[in-house]
């Protein structure tokens, strides 16, 4: 079977995932994988040609938000990367830039007096996408060849329903199902202001007062066309704000808060990721108190990293390498990514923003308060009270990550952990030791 697949290809997928390589179901780790990658690509190529190619069984994870997420072996994970690629090139995917959305909603709500709002998201969203509707949109569009469309069938039956999440092709696939969901979405009144979908999180602005028939008869058409769809929409998180006199019209959008009143926008950080915010912050003194007393171990230099990661903003400077599956050529885009809590909420108002700021810093010194008679060390216990989101947010401190070099993360890591053998941190590469790092600050779990 004919497909743009190559040995050239799996090596530059191979080299540009490698920092994010996961161990699949064959037990094969990205050490290992790298020693037998040639013979390996030999196979991948070979079973393609001949149509033979099956996807191993996923791998799955339960996260504690009660999703489930799928890790393919690594040679899966090459061709998935392939084909998603493939699709994007294809059916010229555009993702929607949450920045963008927050922007366009704040200058739309100052225009208006009245709207009425629906804030929805779909239940079970990528395991409720219908396989064979999927394969019908795919099999019809006829953008991708017959070998490609096979490999997908495949991939999908390794999932019991819908796209199994957490691989990179899940995202391509949802989109091309739901492209003319989003078009119909975009139609259902003639007085809508604005749709926007951001994976499962729906939301739609109507212009003007809605009597109770007409509410009930909006909300009726976006079941039925959730349901043509094979879909169905979570009914506790279904909220609808409609526009009354004198009273704020609040919603929360994409980790922000949105209140109007009066014509008079304001938008905050949303208090679950506030709280969120706090309890990572809790979970950093919890788990050194916990290994203090349990372990004996006292590794106050990771209390003390875990917290700057988490206060301070991040600039990275990345220079990412891309493929046109069309044309087999690479090609770069510079990207000035900057990361962080505060980062994140960039859109807040600034007042909320330096509230928030000053919340977190007067837990923190109450944190370490509590452990005057445990830490001993004066400099850590000057250390720990220099910290603050506050100061960082008014003074625009960031971690530039972009001037990390090998040596900067072997100083970290022996920072965090200083009994680590030299050794063993000068055998390991930049991509290893950005790897261990991460995992040694363990901040994503938490």
């Amino acid at each position: 079977m004919r497909t743009n697949l190559n040995k050239e290809l799996l090596e530059f997928y191979y080299l540009k995932s490698y920092n994010t390589l996961s161990t699949g179901l064959d037990k094969i780790s990205a050490t290992k994988f790298t020693r037998i990658k040639d013979e390996e690509f030999k196979i991948i190529l070979k079973k393609i040609e001949n149509g033979k190619y099956q996807f191993t069984r996923l791998k799955h994870i339960d996260l504690p938000d009660n999703r489930r997420v799928y890790i393919p072996t690594i040679r899966d994970r090459l061709v998935i990367d392939y084909l998603k690629d493939a699709l994007n090139n294809k059916y010229k995917i555009k993702y929607k830039n949450r920045d963008e959305i927050i922007q366009t909603l704040q200058a739309k709500l100052t225009i208006q007096k009245d709207y009425y709002i629906i804030r929805l998201d779909i239940k079970n969203f990528f395991s409720s996408i219908p396989h064979n509707k999927l394969l019908y949109k795919l099999k019809k569009g006829a953008l991708i060849p017959q070998s490609e469309y096979i490999l997908i069938k495949e991939l999908l039956k390794r999932s019991p329903s819908g796209i199994p999440q957490g691989m990179s092709i899940s995202n391509s696939l949802s989109e091309i199902y739901l492209e003319q969901f989003d078009m119909q979405m975009k139609r259902i009144d003639q007085r809508i202001n604005y749709y926007c979908r951001y994976v499962d999180d729906i939301l739609l602005i109507f212009n003007g007062d809605f009597g109770k028939k007409e509410k009930e008869n909006i909300k009726k058409k976006i079941e039925e066309l959730l349901n043509f769809y094979g879909l169905e929409h979570n009914s506790d998180k279904f909220i609808e704000t409609p526009s009354q006199k004198n009273k704020p019209i609040q919603f929360e959008y994409l980790g922000y808060d949105f209140s109007l009143l009066k014509n008079k926008l304001y938008t905050s950080i949303s208090s679950k990721k506030v709280n969120r915010l706090k309890r990572k912050i809790n979970s950093c003194f919890d788990l050194y108190i916990k290994d203090k007393k349990t372990k004996n171990i006292d590794n106050i230099n990771l209390l003390i990293e875990r917290l700057n990661v988490l206060t301070k903003s991040q600039f990275l400077i990345k220079k990412e390498k891309y493929i046109r599956i069309s044309t087999l050529k690479e090609y770069y885009k510079l990207q000035f990514i900057t990361s962080g809590f505060i980062s994140s909420y960039k859109y807040a108002d600034k007042s909320q923003i330096e509230g928030v700021c000053q919340e977190i810093d007067r837990l923190i010194i109450k944190r370490t308060n509590s452990l005057k008679t445990v830490i001993t060390s004066r400099d850590s216990k000057r250390i720990l009270y220099s910290i603050s989101m506050y100061r960082n947010y008014k003074e625009n401190k960031v971690i530039p990550i972009s001037r990390f070099t090998t040596n900067e993360y072997r100083k970290r890591i022996q920072f965090i952990n200083p009994s680590i053998n030299n050794r063993f941190l000068n055998s390991l590469n930049f991509n290893q030791l950005e790897r261990h790092y991460f995992q040694l600050l363990n901040i994503d779990k938490m």
